[in-house]
């Protein structure tokens, strides 16, 4: 929850924050960013889920979270709706969710040796 809490946050920070100044200072570009941050999210959304279907409705909730701070973006006065963005959050949904299902299936395979 503090993961989808931070995301939120800083996805609706305005452009001029000291945190986001500071984030363009490193020169990482925010589509690097929005993947790794949706990794994480559907990566810990899966992984908390008991039951495969669960795992991937889950994790494709991030991907709807990230598609809705897109679009609320582009009514903040300092941000705006970006769509290369929300695919970067998709692919890093993709990505986030097929390794969370491949740690449940190795651990669940672990424990029953």
């Amino acid at each position: 929850m503090a993961a989808i809490c931070v995301v939120v946050w800083g996805s609706l920070l305005p452009a001029d924050s000291p945190l986001l100044e500071t984030v363009d200072r490193l020169q990482i570009s925010d589509k690097v960013c929005h993947f790794c941050a949706y990794v994480l999210l559907s990566l810990l959304a899966a992984t908390a889920q008991k039951t495969r279907r669960r795992s991937v409705f889950a994790a494709l909730l991030m991907g709807v979270l990230g598609l809705a701070l897109e679009i609320l973006q582009g009514f903040t006065p300092t941000r705006s709706m970006d769509l290369v963005d929300a695919m970067a959050s998709w692919l890093g949904v993709a990505c986030g969710m097929l390794l969370g299902l491949a740690l449940v299936r190795t651990a669940t395979a672990l424990e029953e040796r």
